[in-house]
C-alpha cells in the first residue's frame, strides 16, 4: 500500500512535525558558528580601540595585537583535534553542552579585562570552548536530520558564522571592545539553555549501546 506522500504528494502531519524539531534543533547547534563569527571579526574592531586604550595594562602594542588576532587559529589546531576525541566518547550533545559555558566565561573575563593577562586568558578560552565545540556540530544536524532535509540544514553553520561575523562588526561600531564583549556573553548562554532540551543523537547512543 502506498503511504500518504506517494498519493497525494503531502508530507504527512507527524513527519511535518518530526522535520520542525530537527529543524529547530539544527538551528540550536548552528548557534556555535555565531560565536565563531563573532570570534573572527572582534579582532578587525577590539584591536585599534586596544592599541589606543588609556589604560596601560590592557594597551596592545603592534606585536601583542597580533598575537591576539591569532589565538583563534593557534587554538584551533589543538582544540579542534580535542573536540572531536570528547564528542565521540561523551557524545555530541554533551561535548556541546560542556564548553558553552567556558566561552561565556571567556567573554566576561574579556569584559572584567583589568590587565593583559586577563585579557589574554579569557581571549583564549572564549576561542578554545568555541573551537571545541565545532566539531561536534555538523555530526549532530548529520545524525539527527532525516536525509530529505539534511542537504539544506548542513548550510547553517556557514550562514550563522556570517551572522555571527556581522553582529559583532554592527555592535563594534556603536560599543567599545568591552561592551561588545559583554553582550557576546549573551550567544553562549543562550547555547547552553537550548541544548539542555535537545536529545542525544540516535547514532551515537547505538554506537555505545
Amino acid at each position: 500500500m502506498k503511504d500518504s506522500k506517494e498519493t497525494n504528494g503531502k508530507i504527512p502531519q507527524p513527519q511535518k512535525m518530526t522535520h520542525w524539531i530537527q529543524i529547530c534543533g539544527s538551528i540550536t547547534v548552528s548557534l556555535v558558528f555565531v560565536n565563531l563569527g563573532a570570534l573572527m571579526g572582534y579582532p578587525t574592531k577590539a584591536l585599534p580601540q586596544l592599541r589606543n586604550e588609556t589604560n596601560i595594562e590592557v594597551n596592545l602594542d603592534e606585536y601583542e595585537g597580533s598575537v591576539f588576532a591569532a589565538v583563534t587559529f593557534m587554538t584551533g589546531m589543538i582544540f579542534a583535534l580535542l573536540g572531536g576525541i570528547v564528542s565521540g566518547f561523551a557524545g555530541r550533545k554533551n561535548s556541546l553542552i560542556m564548553a558553552a559555558p567556558l566561552v561565556a566565561c571567556g567573554w566576561l573575563l574579556v569584559y572584567s579585562s583589568q590587565n593583559k593577562a586577563m585579557l589574554y586568558f579569557g581571549w583564549v578560552l572564549s576561542n578554545s570552548g568555541t573551537v571545541f565545540q565545532t566539531v561536534s556540530t555538523l555530526p549532530y544536524i548529520a545524525e539527527t536530520v532525516h536525509p530529505n532535509i539534511r542537504g539544506s540544514l548542513v548550510i547553517l553553520p556557514g550562514i550563522f558564522l556570517a551572522l555571527g561575523q556581522f553582529f559583532v562588526w554592527f555592535l563594534s561600531y556603536f560599543l567599545t571592545w568591552r561592551m561588545t564583549a559583554f553582550v557576546l556573553i549573551i550567544p553562549p548562554l543562550l547555547l547552553t539553555l537550548m541544548l539542555l532540551v535537545l536529545p542525544e543523537t540516535p547514532y551515537w547512543l547505538v554506537s555505545k549501546k
